[in-house]
């Protein structure tokens, strides 16, 4: 156990106690408050971490709100027989700007 003085406003204390109806002592409540809150701060960053770094679909579309939507003719059309030739010219290149979400 570790022990971190701080100091608070004594009225905001009083208020506080008063408010909240904190029948434990104030610095027992409080102990357990930040204790909670760390706990908290620490799971999240440790799943934010477990993600590699990937963007959650909400955060992916809030990046790319500003970028115009794709339409079908941006993808080529590609015949079987066309396909042989567009694999052996796209063959290990990636479209600009790609490598950065992989």
């Amino acid at each position: 156990m570790c022990t971190y003085p701080i100091s608070l406003d004594e009225g905001l204390v009083m208020e506080a106690e008063n408010v909240l109806q904190i029948n434990e002592s104030f610095q027992t409540w409080l102990q357990q408050q930040v204790e909670i809150w760390l706990l908290a701060q620490v799971k999240a960053k440790k799943r934010s971490h477990s993600r590699h770094g990937r963007l959650s679909d909400d955060e992916l579309a809030e990046r790319l709100k500003d970028y115009p939507l794709l339409e079908e003719s941006d993808f080529p059309s590609l015949a079987a027989e066309d396909y042989g030739v567009y694999l052996k010219s796209r063959s290990g290149q990636l479209p600009k700007g790609l490598e950065q979400w992989l």
